[in-house]
């Protein structure tokens, strides 16, 4: 019966595994920088990584040589993609929390974008002041009165973040300041001193919760049925002014719910997580075929859909939230264009032939943008 270990010899043995641990954990990134053995999928940082720098003499060129050294080093160590991955698995596994700044972990696993001041915002902490109100109001009268006098409707309608249709998900630390938020104000404003359709989709996205989930879990963006009602929305108040224009019905379409694992959030967490809000409308047979281009068409980055059913023409300038409205717009005209941009372009417009635009900018974009600025940025010839 061999003796049992006294307490100095355990000791003896833990301290030389935690000595080859240490060792080998901090070899690991060398040896992979020769061996290669790390497979794993680069994390996602919407950015360039660093590439190696170009020596060049002097003093100066050599203290931007090694800085170039040092951002290279930083972006392409051994191991890399792999300890990110474990940290970051760690922090959202075990701390139920995240190391990426730009995403916020909420309860039962649900991701908030939280660049651009997001906090700030949904708190009602960042507010406009008068004047950008009336820089706003100028901007989309502007536009409205333009394309008045050439027979073309305008609405404008933001796409709201995901906090503003499901904020009992967020962190409990998460409490409001104010009550209304820059869309609070801004709506507000517009009813009360101009006649812009400005379109408020917050009460319909949230009653359609109660239906279906209107949002990705693992996504800044809404899915399919949030575009859907989106839709509905615009419809109903083109209702108004063009009666052959008269929503959709829920009951046209096959809603299923297709999880899956993606989500541009769980991307930047560099985390391979299962979307369970992946609602998806599905048209039945009863409904025109539309013909969808998601090829560039020229240097706008203009694509569209077509509906041999349907007559007369729509624009729409927008972002990434217009692809989960392009699978409904296209049943009311028989051509749509989306124009990926902030900034009419009128001469565009009059090309194309439309009856109606369509600006579409979503909620966190709409917080930072600056009225003035995009109005001086508007193609008026």
């Amino acid at each position: 019966m061999s003796p049992t270990p006294n307490h100095s010899t355990l000791k003896r043995y833990v301290n030389i595994v935690l000595a080859a641990f240490c060792l080998v954990w901090l070899w690991l990134p060398t040896l992979d920088t020769f061996f290669h053995f790390d497979h794993t999928p680069p994390f996602n940082e919407k950015r360039e990584l660093a590439k190696f720098p170009q020596i060049k003499y002097g003093l100066v060129g050599l203290k931007k040589y090694a800085a170039g050294l040092d951002a290279y080093f930083n972006d392409h160590f051994g191991c890399r993609n792999r300890l990110i991955l474990w940290h970051t698995k760690w922090t959202h596994d075990f701390l139920r929390s995240s190391r990426v700044p730009k995403v916020l972990i909420g309860k039962d696993g649900w991701l908030y974008w939280a660049g651009d001041q997001m906090a700030e915002h949904y708190q009602g902490v960042n507010q406009f002041t008068p004047q950008e109100l009336v820089a706003w109001k100028t901007l989309l009268e502007n536009r409205r009165d333009w394309l008045a006098q050439r027979g073309i409707k305008y609405i404008f309608t933001v796409a709201p973040d995901k906090q503003s249709i499901y904020p009992e998900y967020l962190p409990d630390w998460m409490t409001k300041e104010r009550p209304d938020t820059k869309l609070d104000q801004l709506f507000a404003y517009m009813r009360a001193y101009s006649s812009v359709a400005v379109l408020d989709l917050r009460p319909a996205l949230r009653e359609g919760k109660l239906t279906a989930p209107t949002y990705f879990q693992n996504d800044t963006h809404w899915n399919s049925f949030g575009g859907f009602l989106a839709c509905q929305e615009i419809a109903k108040s083109l209702s108004k002014e063009l009666p052959g224009i008269q929503p959709l019905s829920l009951a046209s379409f096959e809603l299923k719910n297709t999880p899956g694992n993606f989500g541009d959030l769980a991307m930047f967490l560099g985390m391979n997580l299962t979307e369970n809000k992946a609602v998806y409308l599905y048209p039945k047979k009863s409904l025109p075929v539309l013909q969808m281009s998601e090829q560039l068409e020229d240097k706008h980055g203009c694509f569209y859909s077509i509906n041999s059913a349907a007559s007369d023409g729509a624009m729409v300038f927008r972002d990434s939230f217009a692809f989960f409205m392009e699978p409904f717009l296209g049943y009311h005209f028989g051509r749509v264009d989306y124009i990926w941009s902030q900034r009419l372009s009128m001469r565009l417009i009059e090309q194309k032939k439309t009856i109606v635009v369509i600006s579409e900018i979503v909620e966190r974009d709409f917080n930072v943008r600056n009225p003035k600025e995009m109005m001086r940025l508007d193609v008026w010839k």
